[in-house]
């Protein structure tokens, strides 16, 4: 088995760990099906699983961050509990970092489940997690409403971009209705654009 060479032929440096798990995270954004699969097990076969466990709760925020990365795009479900704890870290980068992990873990429901989080959910955050959405072939939550309901009004901007990315046109008059209502936020143009886009592909 791969894992066995990996343990018993080649020196597991820091250095080997790191490009071994950069090089698994490339070829598995490539992979479907049981290519995928199997490299998410070598990836705990051999070990390279707990060096990720090590650095995501190291002092070094840099190192959280990367942690995050390679254990949610590998899907290694136990880390969702200690990922979903990093949603409170100090640095805003690894609360974001965070937020698209614990997605890329369990899904969109996640979306609805931390709707009320204090994180600015920025551009680039948003474009990471519709990217992941579209890659994963995820399904929107059939509450995605509630994210509309939301007193954080970038995961307002988050569900509404959901639900133009999945055509659930239903949902125009809720996001009237948010607009209306919010007349003067920074996001409401955006939401505006959203429904008029929504109501000419209608």
């Amino acid at each position: 088995m791969a894992s066995n060479i990996f343990n018993n032929e080649i020196i597991p440096t820091k250095l080997v760990k790191k490009i071994t798990i950069k090089s698994i995270n490339s070829l598995h954004r490539n992979y479907t099906g049981e290519l995928k699969q199997k490299l998410e097990l070598f990836y705990i076969e051999s070990g390279l699983v707990n060096y990720s466990l090590k650095k995501i709760n190291s002092l070094n925020w840099a190192k959280v961050v990367e942690a995050i990365r390679d254990l949610s795009n590998l899907n290694y479900q136990p880390a969702y509990e200690t990922i979903a704890t990093k949603l409170d870290h100090r640095k805003k980068l690894v609360q974001k970092e965070a937020f698209i992990g614990v997605i890329l873990l369990r899904g969109l429901d996640e979306l609805i489940k931390f709707r009320n989080i204090d994180i600015y959910v920025d551009d680039w955050t948003q474009s990471n997690i519709l990217y992941v959405v579209k890659r994963d072939k995820m399904n929107a939550p059939e509450d995605i409403g509630l994210a509309l309901e939301s007193n954080n009004e970038s995961i307002v901007l988050l569900g509404a971009r959901i639900i133009q990315y999945f055509q659930l046109w239903q949902y125009i008059p809720n996001l009237e209705k948010w607009t209306k209502n919010n007349p003067d936020l920074k996001v409401t143009d955006k939401i505006n654009d959203i429904i008029n886009q929504l109501k000419n592909t209608h």
